[in-house]
């Protein structure tokens, strides 16, 4: 075996061998293997083998990313870290210390590492603008800051195609509006606490792809897919109950969102109508609402787009039912619409509070929302297991014999461990009729917990490859 070394590189020269094991050379020594060259055996001395697919990828990129961990706290000196990073880096902020930055904090797009606040409080502003292929992280911070109209606090944004960002394991204490601020970047939100917000507090706008921009409602999304989504799971949002009223998420021109697993004290999740651009898509299961001081929230105020409402607690507290209206008359981007305005139905069923149609916290227009053709709810539905689905949404182990187009069941032995964390055979799935009599499967939720929350998207490390080929050839 010959290895020759040229600055930060290794080429390997040897008799096939485990290509692996040279790998392992250069990431010992913290270089970087940029290829090997296999010379042929006794038997192949007319043949040249190439090494093809995976272990390609995996041997030529970066086999070690490095930690860097800032000079101090101050904006300025994490920035330094930051542009010094490459992609698949973690820059650290030196022991957990309190500080305020004074200029905004910015991760570049030409790059995707990660962000460890290693406990800091911070008073001041985040950009993280994503890269194309290698997601960003931010993480293990708390932001103290109040947001404010036109300056968020924190920001993520880039393209609907970008590698998905994470964000977790924070705190948000300032209240505010615009707390944080999204796009159509796609990415996951977790373990996260969100405190301090005051009544009417706009705290996370989740803008799409901007004011009058109707991409995605030209695109096409299959429902579980979190391609260009953006998920949160497994946070806390509070308002405090003593205030008047309750803060709440606000979404806009075309957003695709994803809510699970999250508990919401008095805060509620509003999808923008009033004739503009509206919400995409929405998920909304397996989450906690708890009320607070004023009974007229706060759980769900849906005014544009379609998806689904699945399984969600009634927790402590007075609470409204799940909102769902059109406030002009237009009927542009409404209830149950998707693809080019094509009716698209949305789905709510077994959950812990009804769903209000015609009746929202938005200037809601009579008779524009109805039942059965642009929502199916399970609240009186006549859609029996083994039996006939006439309306609404039913549920058990067994489809109906016959059903009407658009009606649903959601077969509770399908789908799969989508969930994970019981590790059950199958978590359920949600079936359409997509023809008289015909049923098709349309819902399974994305694996819970996202696999970002492995953090393995993030770290720049390649993965073992599989699959490999040996190709010969004269």
């Amino acid at each position: 075996m010959q290895i020759r070394k040229t600055g930060n590189t290794f080429a390997v020269f040897r008799r096939f061998v485990n290509p692996l094991e040279h790998a392992k050379i250069a990431a010992r020594s913290g270089r970087r293997l940029v290829g090997i060259c296999l010379a042929p055996l006794p038997a192949m001395r007319k043949k040249t083998l190439c090494v093809l697919g995976i272990a390609v990828a995996v041997l030529c990129g970066t086999m070690k990313a490095a930690t860097r961990t800032s000079l101090s706290c101050s904006a300025t000196d994490v920035q330094n870290s930051i542009n010094a990073a490459t992609s698949g880096d973690t820059v650290v902020l030196p022991a957990p210390c309190s500080v305020t930055w004074s200029t905004t904090v910015v991760i570049p797009n030409t790059k995707g590492i990660t962000l460890d606040g290693n406990g800091a409080t911070v008073s001041g502003r985040l950009t993280v603008n994503t890269n194309a292929s290698v997601g960003s992280r931010v993480t293990n911070f708390t932001f103290t800051r109040p947001g404010v109209l036109g300056s968020p606090t924190v920001s993520m944004s880039g393209g609907a195609a970008n590698a998905r960002f994470r964000l977790d394991h924070s705190a948000f204490t300032g209240g505010g509006h615009e707390v944080l601020v999204l796009d159509e970047a796609p990415g996951l939100i977790d373990h996260t606490t969100w405190t301090g917000m005051s009544a009417a507090n706009e705290t996370i706008h989740l803008y799409g792809f901007g004011a009058g921009n109707d991409t995605a409602w030209r695109t096409d999304h299959t429902p579980g897919s979190t391609a260009g989504v953006i998920v949160f799971e497994d946070n806390t949002f509070t308002t405090a109950s003593t205030q008047p009223n309750n803060a709440w998420s606000q979404s806009y021109y075309g957003a695709k969102q994803v809510w699970r697993y999250n508990t919401f004290n008095y805060f509620f999740i509003d999808f923008h109508g009033n004739n503009e651009v509206g919400t995409r898509w929405w998920e909304v299961y397996k989450n906690t609402f708890n009320g607070g001081a004023n009974a007229a929230c706060c759980t769900i105020n849906a005014r544009d787009g379609s998806g689904i409402v699945y399984g969600n607690i009634r927790g402590s507290g007075s609470l409204t039912n799940f909102g769902y209206c059109e406030e002009t008359t237009t009927g542009m981007y409404q209830i149950g619409r998707g693809l080019n305005q094509v009716l698209f139905p949305a789905y709510s069923f077994l959950n812990g509070m009804s769903d209000s149609l015609n009746s929202c916290g938005g200037l809601a227009v009579g008779g524009m929302v109805v039942a059965n053709r642009d929502i199916f709810v399970s609240a009186g539905a006549n859609c029996v297991a083994g039996g006939n689905c006439a309306s609404g949404v039913g549920s058990g182990t067994t489809l109906p014999s016959t059903c009407t187009t658009n009606t649903a069941f959601w077969k509770t032995d399908a789908g799969g461990d989508w969930d994970t964390t019981h590790g059950g055979a199958n978590d359920g799935a949600l079936f359409k009729c997509t023809a008289t009599n015909t049923w098709s499967l349309y819902w399974v939720p994305s694996t819970y917990p996202d696999p970002l929350q492995s953090g393995n998207s993030q770290s720049g490390q390649p993965f073992a490859p599989t699959g490999l080929r040996i190709i010969s050839s004269e």
